[in-house]
């Protein structure tokens, strides 16, 4: 943002009235501003006449309450799917979420080594072809599970004799119904076709099999997103713009850039220009005393060159966002600044002159 100059945010004397936001798009989840909704509406999206949804402008589970309802629920239910996730799945986000305890759409804090042994387990420090999974059983409670391996050397010597040598055996005590199949099985891979002899050498193996019971520590290698998090905060800024600006914006060519990019048009990101805040722009904490990290801060700023939307997510992440070149065709909202705090999650509105003003906020 160096060398960009913001004019006041007050709409200048003479000026027609700062625009009254209707209704329908002053929804918070748990503060009573609702009206009921229309049958059916201009979904900002898709730009046809659908029923009304309701759409978290910042993931509920990043701890978003800021509510609108002028977006159809196909539309709502795509950008969940195609920007939400990939901004919740950001690696800054997942630590936020299990610092602060925040909860998914199922209830549920992230737990990312609990989830990579779930998924793709690890290995004992002892034996690291032991793979270990994490289990749950009937009552809720997990279980360390040994995924099943076992591997048998079979070399068929003269005199229709074989010379047959377990070379790795691994095996749950939790399958021990499986595992005559699955001896069976590895037996047949290693080239076995003798049903006679595999029929023996299960008896044998069964017979020599031993209970072995470890606490050994497991490693796991934890996966983590350090992108896919662009469109969800393109997702955001959209929104915002429109929730400021007014229908008349959605006719913006900036609105059909963004469109287009929320769409996953062909090079569709290439009419939406962003700017990355800086290390120091980012840091906290810098409203009221907050740490930075527990509030989401969105603002509409705009100077001789054009209108920003400015999205700092958790104070991890933030970018500025020019979603017009054309300052002067809209009047400026009442109030251009929201925060999110995701201890309290009660959303709070304000013009940013009186917040400066009242020495809230830097930037």
């Amino acid at each position: 943002m160096s060398g960009l100059k913001f004019a006041p945010q007050r709409n200048p004397p003479g000026a027609p009235p700062a625009r009254q936001l209707p209704p329908d798009r002053r929804e918070f989840e748990g503060v009573s501003v609702e009206s009921p909704k229309p049958e059916s509406m201009l979904c900002i999206l898709c730009l046809t006449e659908q029923h009304p949804g309701r759409e978290h402008v910042i993931p509920r589970a990043l701890g978003g309450s800021f509510v609108i309802s002028r977006l159809c629920r196909r539309c709502d239910n795509r950008l969940g799917r195609d920007a939400d996730m990939g901004l919740i799945a950001q690696e800054h986000m997942v630590a936020r979420r299990v610092r602060f305890r925040l909860k998914g759409n199922r209830g549920v804090v992230p737990d990312p080594v609990r989830d990579t042994l779930r998924s793709r387990g690890g290995y004992t420090v002892a034996d690291p072809e032991h793979l270990v999974k994490l289990r749950r059983d009937e009552a809720g409670t997990d279980y360390g599970y040994s995924v099943p391996r076992l591997e048998f050397d079979v070399q068929e010597i003269p005199g229709n004799l074989y010379r047959i040598k377990c070379t790795h055996c691994i095996l749950d005590e939790r399958d021990a119904d499986k595992a005559e199949g699955l001896v069976r099985s590895a037996l047949r891979r290693a080239g076995l076709k003798d049903e006679a002899e595999i029929e023996r050498t299960w008896r044998q193996f069964q017979a020599t099999l031993v209970r072995h019971e470890s606490r050994e520590p497991v490693v796991a290698s934890v996966a983590m997103n350090t992108g896919g998090h662009q469109l969800g905060m393109t997702k955001i800024a959209y929104e915002m713009a429109w929730y400021w600006l007014g229908d008349a914006w959605l006719d913006d060519p900036a609105a059909d850039a963004y469109r287009k990019a929320l769409h996953k048009h062909p090079g569709g990101f290439t009419g939406v220009l962003v700017s990355l805040l800086t290390a120091d722009q980012l840091a906290g904490p810098t409203f009221m005393g907050l740490d930075d990290s527990r509030v989401h801060l969105l603002f509409l700023l705009k100077n001789e060159h054009g209108i920003y939307v400015i999205v700092k997510v958790l104070g991890a992440l933030g970018v500025l966002f020019l979603v017009s070149s054309s300052p002067g065709t809209y009047l400026w909202p009442v109030k251009d600044f929201v925060i999110m705090d995701v201890v309290d999650r009660v959303p709070k509105q304000a013009l940013m002159a009186d917040v400066k003003r009242a020495g809230g906020f830097t930037f």
